[in-house]
């Protein structure tokens, strides 16, 4: 197996208080599908971190009612423990993932030895395919190529590659011996280079705002219409742009405000984006709507 297409880390709504709102939840879900192969369940955009391990489980549990045979399901279990994250697989596991995907445990800075003994419990814990979720920026914990093949031989299905180095990536796919690796990208910046090198999958912050958008790359790129795939490429870093004038989770909830969808907002520590940011996306977006709208 290979995840497949764009599969948006889908944002999790929240209330005023700060609360799941389950409703906005499968509303949300419900606008996203038509455009995308899957969701990747709690992730950055999702605030899996900022949520404990029963919420967790409630908002994957409310999502796989969406799975039917060939929407992907994929379960973000990284937490900064073990115990917890293997308890997030399994859970995961019993309710139609198709795959878990964990950062290595954050806060503390660990050699290979401790990252390779977390991955390797957490492969032989569930039956389903694992992926390291390679995110440096984020955990503060880098890993090297030859740890990731050597995971790979321990039975590691893939990476989710959101290192923003494209070297690495190219280097992650020279090197890894495992027939079938999937190196999936974890940014829509990224997606055609990775696409040219064989990616097929993209778990892209953006599809969760303009997910008609990410999909008609993915199509185009698919087809082998290169040409009008790099030009899509250039509308989506655009968008990107515009994703990333705040801080990119904040971001996403007010642009989807902008185009009349309510996902609440961020939980806290994340703020909502201020009155006057709010006016510039804004206005980038309607002053944009040809290169986004498909």
């Amino acid at each position: 197996m290979k995840l497949k297409g764009i599969i948006p880390p889908i944002l999790t709504t929240f209330n005023k208080k700060g609360e799941v709102d389950f409703t906005r939840l499968v509303s949300f879900a419900n606008f996203l599908k038509p455009h995308v192969q899957g969701f990747y369940v709690c992730g950055t955009y999702g605030s899996g971190v900022l949520m404990n391990v029963d919420e967790r489980k409630q908002v994957f549990e409310k999502l796989s009612g969406f799975a039917d045979g060939s929407f992907q399901l994929i379960a973000h279990v990284g937490t900064t423990n073990l115990k917890e994250s293997l308890c997030l697989a399994e859970h995961a596991e019993a309710h139609q993932a198709v795959a878990v995907a964990a950062v290595p445990p954050f806060y503390y800075h660990h050699n290979d030895e401790t990252l390779f003994r977390f991955f390797n419990d957490l492969i032989h814990a569930v039956s389903i395919p694992v992926y390291l979720y390679d995110n440096p920026g984020a955990t503060g914990n880098q890993l090297s190529p030859e740890l990731i093949n050597r995971l790979a031989d321990a039975g590691l299905h893939g990476v989710k590659d959101s290192t923003f180095d494209i070297g690495k990536t190219y280097k992650v796919m020279r090197n890894v011996k495992k027939e079938g690796f999937d190196v999936v990208i974890g940014s829509e910046s990224l997606f055609l280079p990775a696409f040219m090198m064989g990616s097929r999958a993209c778990i892209s912050g953006l599809a969760n705002v303009m997910p008609e958008l990410m999909q008609k790359l993915f199509q185009v790129a698919n087809s082998g219409d290169f040409i009008l795939a790099a030009e899509l490429q250039r509308r989506v870093l655009e968008m990107w742009d515009i994703l990333h004038y705040g801080p990119s989770t904040s971001t996403a909830y007010a642009m989807l405000k902008i185009r009349g969808i309510d996902v609440g907002q961020p939980r806290r520590p994340l703020i909502p984006i201020e009155k006057d940011l709010f006016g510039k996306i804004e206005y980038a977006m309607v002053n944009s709507q040809s290169v986004w709208q498909v």
